[in-house]
């Protein structure tokens, strides 16, 4: 586990001294609400979003936008962030769900909180492609291809090597998806920042019998651990990243990060691309993509430079 991950878990427990003002700027219940109903029927964001229920909803699913999410507990927020098959940003592809002070609050776009937009479930502006070529001050300026407020110092991922789909050899396709983290801050950018400007590190401790803490509509809920697997997804999502992290005003670090790709035969290929190749997708490349989000970069489709 990282060090920003261990500095969140020392604030929630009160004893990281310096989190104390950043919590004292969100209001507190005095007594926990006891749980709300389980109940196996998602709850629609606009029965829940902002208002006061008087229980609690860690661990409802909450329908917004099209996604199915698990409401994660007091304190914290989930964003699920999808990658499509057609390459563009669609509305429902990254979603916010935020718990705070005891309210849910649902929006779409960047996971970044701040005094203003905490509340507000409004889509932001569409997003349309700079006029400007990549490597130009403004491209490289603009929200998608910056970091969303959040950030992931250190990831240590556990593989569920078991849900390989049967037409990927598992070792080659394993390290390609470690291949595909590592570009992350070793490879080339445009953007003038250099090779380990990041500082962030990337390990896998080994494999493991579980499976990530996605759904095929949406982000269930998270227990600490990064795990990467493969598993139904609902089109037109190929690969889904969920990251949870502390639900206060400003940067926050993430505390686990899951990815999850699609296991639909022949999706992905390994290496070059192969002959005739359509309808495919490199899966070190869709793995570079979510371990971006991982690590706390942005969602950008194709309508940027890619």
């Amino acid at each position: 586990m990282g060090f920003l991950r261990r500095m969140a878990k020392l604030a929630l427990t009160g004893t990281f001294a310096g989190a104390c003002v950043a919590f004292n700027s969100l209001p507190s219940a005095a007594t926990p609400p006891a749980p709300c109903d389980r109940g196996a029927t998602p709850l629609e964001a606009s029965d829940v979003v902002g208002r006061t229920v008087g229980c609690d909803l860690s661990g409802r699913i909450l329908l917004v936008l099209g996604t199915k999410t698990s409401i994660p507990k007091n304190g914290y927020a989930v964003t699920a962030s999808s990658l499509s098959s057609t390459g563009q940003l669609l509305v429902h592809d990254e979603v916010t769900v935020a718990h705070i002070a005891g309210k849910v609050y649902a929006w779409q776009g960047p996971a970044r909180l701040d005094d203003n937009v905490i509340g507000i479930s409004t889509p932001p502006s569409p997003i349309n492609s700079p006029a400007a070529p990549l490597h130009s001050a403004r491209s490289c300026s603009v929200i998608q291809y910056n970091w969303s407020g959040n950030r992931n110092g250190g990831m240590e991922y556990y593989r569920a090597v078991w849900t390989t789909p049967n037409y990927l050899k598992a070792s080659t396709s394993w390290t390609d998806i470690a291949d595909g983290g590592s570009r992350i801050d070793r490879g080339y950018n445009e953007c003038g920042l250099a090779q380990n400007a990041w500082n962030i590190s990337l390990t896998s401790p080994g494999t493991t019998s579980r499976t990530a803490n996605i759904t095929a509509s949406g982000c269930s809920s998270d227990d600490d651990d990064d795990v990467i697997d493969f598993g139904p997804l609902d089109a037109p999502a190929i690969a889904r990243t969920c990251t949870w992290y502390l639900s206060l005003p400003g940067d926050n670090p993430i505390n686990n990060a899951d990815i999850r790709f699609k296991s639909t035969t022949g999706l992905y290929f390994i290496g070059s691309i192969p002959s005739g190749c359509s309808g495919r997708y490199s899966i070190e490349g869709v793995a570079t993509h979510e371990f971006g989000h991982a690590f706390g970069l942005n969602h950008f489709g194709e309508q940027l430079p890619n």
